[in-house]
C-alpha cells in the first residue's frame, strides 16, 4: 500500500531536463510529475479566487493538455461545445467543476475549493486518464494570495494509502472527499473549516498483513476460527490476500477477497472470512543475502531470538503488532517479530 502522492513520486524518478520536454504536449503523465512540488501561477483577480479562476490557471500552467484545454473553451468561449464531452458540470456557487469524456479511454476531472475560517482557500483536484494509467490522481493545494500561486500540499493527509483506490469523487456539497476502492467500503478524506486540515478515515483495520496463499492443495475459507467452510481457494494459481485479526492461529480477510495475480480473477466471500496461519506466507527481502533478526518484542532494541539466515524466504504470519508495523512469523523452527520492511507479498516479483 502506498502513501498519500506515491504514484506522483515514482514518476519524479523519471523526469528528464525540463528543456527537453518543452516540445511535448502535456500529458496526464507528465502534469503528475509535476503537481506534488509545482507551484500553479494565479491570475490577478480582485478579491477571492472561484472555481473558474483556478480551473483556468490549471490550463494556462498545462497548455497543450486535451483536458484543461477543453475546460478553458467551456469557460472562455461563449457557447463552446464539444462533442467528445459528456458531461461538463460549473457551480460556481458550490465551488466545484467537473468534465467526462466520451470514450473508451475515459478522461475525467474534478476540482472544488473550500474557504477556511482565516481567510484562506483550499483546492482539490482529480484528473483519472483511465486509458493512459489506471490511478486516479488527487492533489491538494493552498492558495497563496501574496504568491499569487496554489502552493502544492502533497503530504496531506498523513497517513493515506493508495492501494486499491479506483476512484476520487470530489464533493459539490458538503466538505469530505470520497476514496472509493475496487474492494471494500470507501474511505474518506474530511476537511476542517476551522484549521483548513485534511485527515484520512480508513473504514479498514490499521493492523493488517499482506499474504499470499502458501498451500499445497485448494485452501479451505471458514466462517469463523474453526468454523464452517464458506469455500475453498483453488489451486493452482499465486493467490494474494490481506489478512487482520488473528486468533488462535487463525486469520480474517479483509472484505473477503482474495485475488489472482497472474490472471487478476477475484473471489469475495460473503460474510466473515477465515483461513487458518498455516496456508499464508510472505517473502523476505533480503535479497541482498542480509540477516533478518528475530525479535522477542515488536520493538528496535528488543532481544533477538532467532536469525533468518537465507535469501529471500517464505515465513508464515502469526500475529500483528497494533500500529501494523510488525508482525511475528515462524520459520525454520523459530519465531519473532520483524518490521515489516523486510517483508514482501508479492509472489510474482520482488518488491522494491
Amino acid at each position: 500500500m502506498k502513501r498519500w502522492m506515491i504514484a506522483a513520486a515514482l514518476l519524479l524518478a523519471f523526469v528528464r531536463p525540463a528543456a527537453a520536454q518543452n516540445d511535448k504536449p502535456w500529458t496526464t503523465h507528465r502534469i503528475a510529475e509535476k503537481w506534488s512540488w509545482e507551484q500553479v501561477p494565479m491570475p490577478e483577480i480582485k478579491g477571492k479566487p472561484g472555481i473558474a479562476d483556478f480551473a483556468i490557471a490549471f490550463a494556462n500552467k498545462y497548455p497543450g493538455n486535451v483536458l484543461w484545454d477543453t475546460v478553458k473553451d467551456y469557460l472562455t468561449v461563449d457557447g463552446y461545445e464539444n462533442e467528445e464531452v459528456d458531461e461538463f458540470v460549473l457551480d460556481k456557487a458550490a465551488g466545484y467543476l467537473s468534465i467526462d469524456f466520451m470514450s473508451d479511454a475515459t478522461l475525467a476531472g474534478e476540482m472544488c475549493y473550500w474557504n477556511v475560517k482565516n481567510g484562506r482557500q483550499r483546492f482539490a483536484v482529480k484528473i483519472a486518464d483511465y486509458g493512459g494509467d489506471s490511478l486516479p490522481w488527487l492533489f491538494i493545494y493552498e492558495y497563496d494570495r501574496e504568491k499569487g500561486a496554489l502552493i502544492p500540499h502533497s503530504e496531506e493527509p498523513v497517513d493515506f494509502r493508495y492501494g486499491n483506490v479506483v476512484n476520487f469523487v470530489l464533493p459539490r456539497q458538503g466538505k469530505d472527499i470520497e476514496v472509493i476502492n475496487e474492494y471494500g467500503p470507501s474511505e474518506w478524506v474530511r476537511f476542517d473549516s476551522e484549521t483548513g486540515v485534511f485527515t484520512y478515515e480508513s473504514a479498514a483495520p490499521k493492523a493488517v498483513v499482506y499474504c499470499f496463499i502458501s498451500d499445497k492443495t485448494a485452501t479451505n475459507v471458514r466462517n469463523a476460527p474453526s468454523g464452517t467452510v464458506i469455500g475453498q481457494i483453488p489451486k493452482p494459481g499465486s493467490w494474494s490476500l490481506t489478512v487482520y485479526n488473528p486468533q488462535n492461529g487463525w486469520w480474517q480477510i479483509l472484505n473477503g477477497v482474495v485475488v489472482e495475480d497472474m490472471e487478476g480473477e477475484t473471489i469475495e466471500f460473503e460474510g466473515d472470512a477465515w483461513v487458518h496461519g498455516s496456508v499464508l506466507g510472505i517473502g523476505t527481502r533480503n535479497y541482498g543475502g542480509q540477516t533478518i533478526p528475530l525479535l522477542a518484542e515488536p520493538r528496535e532494541g528488543a532481544a533477538v531470538t532467532g536469525k533468518i539466515t537465507k535469501q529471500d524466504v517464505t515465513v508464515r504470519p502469526q500475529d500483528v503488532s497494533e500500529d501494523g508495523e510488525w508482525v511475528k512469523v515462524n520459520w525454520n523452527g523459530q519465531s519473532g517479530w520483524i518490521d515489516t520492511y523486510w517483508l514482501c507479498a508479492n509472489t510474482l516479483t520482488t518488491c522494491p
